[in-house]
């Protein structure tokens, strides 16, 4: 064998030192090796079950797996016919697990986002999920109320917020009044009696109505 002769004693695996009594041996760099240490050192190793592979394989991320070894590592379809996957965290998934693993996740329906989508609140939605939560019309980042962890629009925020006209009981969206706990339109805070606007520092008060000074001093007499 390899042009030289042998004992038979001799012709062993420089490896596992036994004796090579059949034709199946290999050589590299000039030593000889039976079929199993052969494959132990030079074959790629299964990233799987760690074993020599001795024919045809998967080459991927850098490693190396028998054919029914690369496979999806949740559900464990056999990634070798589907359209690619995904790796994540040294995990190799099939394109559906994979996007129900890594793909973030719409804030509203829980659903994983794999197109287009909004972000804000330091939250991700499907674009078509991105609504007020009370009457449920679309809205913008740019135009969204954030209350309780949840997406409002103006309207739907104030009335959340319970920013309520006292003589009205509207919701107040811009400048009010405040006198104590209650708050009042602008145009709403005025004398219960001559409906004169009233100013803060300027008005009296009698059994919970608000008065201005002309017309409390004639009521008190």
């Amino acid at each position: 064998a390899l042009n030289r002769s042998w004992h038979l004693e001799h012709f062993v695996c420089c490896c596992c030192r036994e004796t090579i009594e059949q034709n199946i041996f290999f050589e590299k760099s000039g030593k000889i090796y039976c079929e199993k240490d052969y494959h132990s050192v030079f074959s790629p190793k299964c990233n799987k079950c760690l074993l020599p592979i001795f024919d045809m394989c998967v080459m991927a991320l850098d490693k190396t797996w028998h054919l029914d070894h690369f496979t999806c590592d949740l559900c464990q379809k056999m990634l070798v016919d589907e359209e690619g996957f995904h790796e994540f965290n040294n995990n190799i998934y099939c394109r559906l697990d994979g996007v129900n693993k890594i793909a973030p996740r719409c804030f509203t329906c829980q659903q994983p986002i794999m197109d287009n989508f909004l972000s804000a609140m330091n939250k991700q939605w499907h674009i078509h999920c991105f609504v007020c939560l009370d009457c449920k019309r679309p809205i913008s980042a740019e135009s969204v109320y954030e209350h309780d962890g949840q997406p409002y629009c103006f309207e739907h925020y104030h009335k959340r917020r319970l920013c309520r006209c006292h003589t009205c009981h509207e919701a107040i969206f811009g400048a009010f009044v405040a006198v104590g706990c209650k708050k009042f339109h602008p145009d709403h805070f005025v004398c219960s009696f001559c409906r004169v606007r009233l100013s803060l520092g300027g008005f009296k008060i009698r059994e919970g109505k608000y008065y201005c000074v002309a017309c409390f001093n004639r009521l008190v007499g």
